[in-house]
């Protein structure tokens, strides 16, 4: 059984570098392709949270969930009931004479517990369904507005209207008010706007820009890192990892311009304090995606780098080549199931929620196994004589020298 001690493959044939002007137009590609991964990055949030109905009304359940924002929520919906109705005249008539006086600070006190009650009741299943729902129709009505559909666009125009009536309806029973006071509610009592007809206009255009966006924009980004690789020719294998390292750099830009972003967007939003963290935490929840979306980039990049590092001359990446060269030259079938099977243990821990989707991680394991046999014809090439037995008697001679180095080192 052969032994090799020095992990040096076989001599390569030389290759001549790229000319300079390629040098230059492989990096300039590979900056857009960075850029378009970062727009890209964005489009797809764009698309699958804020133009996605069902993910929008979802998400928008999880922020109706949350303590802070149904503080925030109660205490607007109490508000909007004290604003449109005279609280104050109804408890005086239902007074006794004798404590007509006091009608005051009863509907003071009925506002604390009415807020109290609401808070509740936001979180009651039935609540949160008609939350959802109310949610899906405002997504649905802005999608129609933008494709200029007919029928779901209100009265207002083009005007986006968030209609809780019909929690404030239930607000009102729960605070006792009596039904007579609660069909005297203006028709717009309850409606949020949330976004008014001239902003709707100047969106119009970017979001129909953006739609179908999501394919287009990481079709880019492929094909300029494809282009940036094929200019480099004598160095591609260091041009796919700085592809890797730019789709690094795009999911890491995202994140870093979503958590400095979040500050200046929500303060500019909420100008009343009370409500700041409230506003804070619906920004944090409705860019959860886009944070998945760039740790997904993420992950794929640093796979993209580490297949490149293995292809690499550093002696780790020599080593690893030609312990796995063997297996890949004589147990293909087994190191592919074996690669398959990691990966599938790798699914099932989900380090990011993008491969809990079927298609990102489709995608990677296709990668994954494109790679293998990659590898499997490099090592091939450099190993042709290696045997499944070599790696395990390296590995023991390699421990062997270094107990005597340990043993012959001075104390």
């Amino acid at each position: 059984m052969a032994v090799i001690d020095d992990p040096e493959p076989a001599p390569a044939l030389a290759i001549s570098r790229p000319s300079r002007g390629r040098r230059i137009g492989a990096a300039v590609l590979l900056w857009l392709a960075a850029l378009a991964a970062i727009l890209a990055i964005a489009a797809i949030w764009v698309n699958r949270q804020v133009l996605d109905a069902d993910n929008w009304s979802q998400t928008s359940t999880e922020v109706i969930a949350n303590p802070t924002v149904r503080t925030a929520v109660s205490a607007f919906l109490v508000n909007q009931l004290y604003a449109r109705t005279d609280v104050t005249a109804q408890v005086r008539k239902a007074l006794p004479p004798r404590l007509k006086p006091l009608a005051g600070p009863v509907a003071g006190g009925l506002r604390d517990l009415g807020q109290k009650a609401v808070y509740g009741l936001l979180g009651l299943p039935t609540a949160q369904t008609i939350w959802r729902h109310a949610n899906r129709l405002a997504i649905r009505q802005f999608d129609a507005i933008v494709e200029e559909k007919p029928g779901l666009v209100t009265s207002k125009g083009d005007a986006i209207i968030l209609d809780i009536r019909s929690v404030l309806v239930e607000v009102a029973d729960r605070l006792g008010l009596p039904r007579s006071l609660v069909a005297k509610l203006p028709p717009n009592a309850g409606r949020i706007t949330i976004a008014s007809s001239h902003r709707v206009k100047q969106v119009k255009t970017a979001v129909k820009l953006v739609k179908g966006l999501q394919i287009v924009l990481p079709a880019i980004a492929f094909v300029l890192a494809a282009a940036a690789i094929w200019l480099s020719a004598g160095r591609r294998r260091r041009a796919l990892l700085l592809s890797g390292v730019a789709l690094v750099g795009a999911g890491l830009f995202v994140l870093i311009a979503r958590n400095v972003a979040g500050h200046q967007v929500t303060d500019a939003l909420a100008a009343d304090a009370s409500v700041q963290p409230a506003a804070h935490t619906t920004y944090s929840i409705l860019t959860a995606m886009l944070s998945e979306i760039a740790q997904a980039a993420i992950l794929f990049g640093l796979a993209i780098a580490l297949c490149a590092a293995v292809a690499g001359p550093r002696r780790w990446a020599i080593v690893v080549r030609r312990a796995v060269a063997p297996w890949l030259a004589q147990r293909l079938g087994v190191s592919l199931a074996a690669v398959a099977a990691a990966f599938g243990l790798l699914v099932l821990w989900a380090p990011i929620p993008a491969l809990r989707s079927p298609i990102p991680a489709l995608i990677a394991l296709a990668l994954l196994l494109v790679g293998v046999v990659v590898l499997r014809r490099q090592a091939g090439a450099e190993f042709p004589d290696a045997r499944i037995g070599d790696t395990r008697a390296a590995i023991r001679a390699w421990w062997r020298r270094a107990r005597r180095a340990s043993d012959t080192a001075p104390v």
